[in-house]
């Protein structure tokens, strides 16, 4: 899967849309739960189209790109792996995206840090589509290269922690479309001054400060959680083109393109993820049968009203807790 040749593959090798649904799976023994593990973490491996996570109560959830995948997955662990399984109903994966800039630091030597290390970060928004950019603007005197080797090295290890505390934004979705930049930093040196003297820093030191900056830092720059948006290509019989865009209205979509064909209509529209599965199902009754769709995404956009928690997440105020 995933194979590809000629102008158009060389134009977007290596790069899959996201998927746009989540799900948790049980195994119906639950003494093939470690199974269960093991035989997702393989089948993600040998398939970027699958992606397995367990979440904060411990459920193994995967993303999906559609139901006929969770229906084939379904398939492949009770035929290869001799695993019967159960879904929950799936949801739309959300992302969070930076309202604005914030910034944190935690100094070393301070009442607030325990650790003895400094490290502050810094949360911008970045281009739609960017994913996150992690950057330095530290000297590397202030890095602990006796630690860490080199500039690179030590800028890879922060750059690991920042991405997986930012793997859950305040409302518990991936936090994407930003530049994450490291600011400061230092290390305690055993004859160094007031500020700065102390037993040795070890990485253990910055892998327990840096997630705690990072979160600090994303609070301050808050964020906008946004749905995937999905672009719909529809082939109806012309007399009912007129009752789907009303539906289509209702749900407000957008209404991109019309075209007719003698008997036949094409529309082209805008529609967020989450009422795909609904068109699906009323697609047939409102053409009896002789509709066809095809999907694609196209983005993402803000959720319009109360933005939605994570399962298992919940907000106070501006911090996320996990429940």
């Amino acid at each position: 899967m995933g194979d590809g040749f000629g102008a158009a593959h060389e134009a977007e090798e290596g790069h899959f849309a996201p998927p746009t649904l989540e799900a948790s799976v049980e195994a119906l023994d639950p003494t093939q739960r470690p199974a269960l593990r093991a035989a997702l973490i393989q089948l993600a491996d040998q398939d970027p189209l699958i992606a397995a996570r367990l979440d904060e109560v411990g459920r193994p959830t995967v993303s999906l790109y559609g139901r006929v995948q969770q229906e084939v997955l379904g398939s492949t662990l009770a035929e290869e792996h001799g695993i019967e399984v159960e879904f929950s109903d799936a949801g739309v994966l959300h992302v969070e995206r930076p309202r604005g800039s914030g910034g944190a630091v935690l100094r070393l030597n301070t009442d607030e840090n325990p650790y003895q290390a400094t490290i502050g970060l810094r949360i911008d928004p970045g281009p739609a589509g960017s994913g996150l950019v992690f950057g330095t603007d530290v000297a590397a005197r202030d890095m602990p290269l006796y630690l860490f080797k080199s500039v690179e090295a030590f800028a890879a290890s922060i750059e690991k922690h920042v991405r997986r505390e930012l793997s859950h934004g305040r409302y518990g979705w991936e936090v994407t479309d930003c530049v994450v930049t490291m600011v400061e930093a230092s290390y305690s040196v055993a004859d160094g001054p007031p500020s700065k003297r102390g037993p040795t820093s070890t990485s253990f030191d910055y892998r327990k400060v840096t997630p705690i900056v990072a979160r600090r830092a994303l609070d301050r720059a808050r964020t906008r959680v946004c749905e995937p948006v999905l672009r719909v290509f529809l082939e109806v019989p012309t007399d009912d083109a007129a009752p789907l865009q009303r539906l289509l209205g209702r749900w407000g979509a957008e209404v991109a393109g019309q075209t007719s064909a003698g008997e036949f209509t094409r529309l082209e529209a805008r529609l967020v993820a989450a009422r795909l599965h609904e068109l699906q199902r009323q697609l047939p009754d409102l053409t009896g049968g002789e509709g066809t769709l095809e999907s694609r995404f196209d983005g993402y956009q803000p959720v319009r009203g109360r933005p939605p928690a994570r399962h298992g997440w919940s907000t106070k105020g501006r911090e996320s807790v996990r429940v």
